[in-house]
C-alpha cells in the first residue's frame, strides 16, 4: 500500500510538471505569434500546444529510432511491472523464541509484538539508510522496542475506541512514561508506516481485543518462522 501510493503521487508529479511544460511552453509561443501574426492570444496559444506534442512525438520517434537503442530500455514502463516484487526481497524475521517461551505466552498481546516487530524490522532491512550504523542484532532490539511501545500504546486505549491510528507524538510520550529516550522521528515514521498495512488488516481484531480486555488471552494465530 505504502508503495502504490508513492508511484502514485509520484506519476500525478510527472504529469502535472509535464502538463505545466507544455502549456507554458504554447502559451510563450502564442504570445510570440500574436506579435508577427494577426492571431489572438488563445489561438497563438493552441497551436505552440500542438507544436509541442508534435515535437515531442517526433523526439520520442527519433529516441528509439538512434543506434544501440532496445525495447528492452523500456522494461521499467511494461505495464506488468508488479509492485509485489519488492516484497520478494531476501528479508529475515525476529524468531518467535523472541516473544514466546511456551504455550502460556501465546497471547494476542505478545502476537501482536511480534507481528509489528517484524513489520519494523523489514523495513530497517529494506531502508537501511536509517539505521546504517546498526549491525543486523541492533535493529531487531530497536524493532522490538519500537513494537512493544505500540502495543502498550493500544494496550492503554479505551474500550470505546474506534480508531486506531496512533501518531508520532504518541509514541514519543509513551516511550518518555516507560523510561525511554524518544526515537529520532526519521525511526518513528519508518515504525509508523511499517506496521500500517497490517494495523488497517487487523484492525476489527484489534478493537475487539481492547473492548473485550483480552491481551493476556491465548492467540488463535500461529507464530510463524
Amino acid at each position: 500500500m505504502r508503495y502504490f501510493f508513492f508511484f502514485a503521487l509520484l506519476a500525478i508529479v510527472i504529469f502535472s510538471v509535464l502538463v505545466a511544460v507544455t502549456l507554458g511552453f504554447g502559451i510563450g509561443v502564442g504570445w510570440l505569434l500574436t506579435l508577427i501574426l494577426p492571431f489572438t492570444l488563445f489561438e497563438g496559444s493552441v497551436l505552440g500546444v500542438m507544436a509541442a506534442i508534435i515535437a515531442g512525438m517526433i523526439a520520442w520517434r527519433l529516441f528509439r529510432s538512434a543506434p544501440g537503442f532496445s525495447d528492452d530500455d523500456l522494461d521499467f514502463l511494461d505495464d506488468d511491472f508488479d509492485l509485489d516484487e519488492l516484497d520478494d526481497l531476501p528479508i529475515d524475521i525476529i524468531h518467535p523464541s523472541r516473544f514466546v517461551e511456551d504455550d502460556e505466552d501465546r497471547t494476542w498481546e505478545n502476537w501482536f509484538q511480534y507481528l509489528f516487530a517484524n513489520d519494523i524490522y523489514r523495513d530497517l532491512q529494506m531502508f537501511d539508510e536509517h539505521a546504517a550504523h546498526m549491525n543486523d542484532m541492533q535493529k531487531q532490539e530497536l524493532a522490538i522496542r519500537l513494537a512493544d511501545v505500540i502495543v502498550a500504546i493500544l494496550r492503554a486505549k479505551p474500550p470505546s475506541t474506534k480508531r486506531l491510528r496512533i501518531t508520532q507524538e504518541q509514541v514519543k510520550r509513551k516511550m518518555i512514561k516507560m523510561g525511554m529516550r524518544p526515537y529520532d522521528d526519521d525511526i518513528l515514521d519508518l515504525a509508523l508506516d511499517a506496521i500500517d498495512d497490517n494495523m488497517d488488516i487487523f484492525q476489527e481484531q484489534i478493537i475487539n481485543i481492547i473492548r473485550t480486555r483480552s491481551w493476556d488471552q491465548p492467540s488463535d494465530e500461529l507464530f510463524s518462522t
